[in-house]
Formats: structure tokens, C-alpha cells, sequence
């Protein structure tokens, strides 16, 4: 049908944008608001500086949740910063 094959010709313009090395992520389920874990985030960047950090914030019904995404190319170095950050926010980790 058209649509899909409207999406492979527009994909295939763009799809050189998407190549390239795929990093190791870890991921960490809160439950807590952002604000709450600023300080914390700040903390890890502050020691360890070359990791890329993503905090996603979701709504549901009255909870609050924040997914936090570490990114590093170096499994070590990401287990380290997850190491660190994990202590930190303990008490927060959602476990479903």
C-alpha cells in the first residue's frame, strides 16, 4: 500500500543520519518528581564527566516516575557511573 511505501522512500533519503556507533545505555526507573533528583544528577556529571545523561519524566494517574538513561561507549565506565548514581537515589528506584 502507498503509506508504507511513502515512509521507505522518505526513511531511505534520511537513513545515512542514523548510521554510525551504537553506545552501551543503562536505564533507572524512579519513582519520585524531577526536581527531587537535580542535585543528584548534578553530582554525577560533576564526577563523571563524559557520561551523557537523559531524565524523562512520566505522568500516571498520581504518580510521578522518572526514567533516567546513562550513556557511555565504555561498559566499565557506565557501570561505574551507574554504581554512583544508584546510591544515590535508593530510595527512589521504582521496582515494578
Amino acid at each position: 500500500p502507498g503509506v508504507p511505501n511513502f515512509l521507505r522512500g522518505i526513511f531511505s533519503s534520511i537513513q545515512h543520519q542514523f548510521k554510525g556507533k551504537v553506545f552501551p545505555v543503562r536505564e533507572i526507573d524512579l519513582l519520585v518528581e524531577e526536581g527531587t533528583i537535580t542535585n543528584y544528577l548534578q553530582q554525577t556529571l560533576k564526577k563523571f564527566n563524559e557520561v551523557k545523561i537523559g531524565s524523562y519524566p512520566t505522568f500516571e494517574g498520581n504518580q510521578v516516575r522518572v526514567k533516567i538513561v546513562l550513556e557511555h561507549e565504555e561498559d566499565g565506565y557506565l557501570d561505574l557511573v551507574e554504581e554512583f548514581l544508584t546510591a544515590k537515589v535508593q530510595r527512589y528506584i521504582w521496582k515494578q
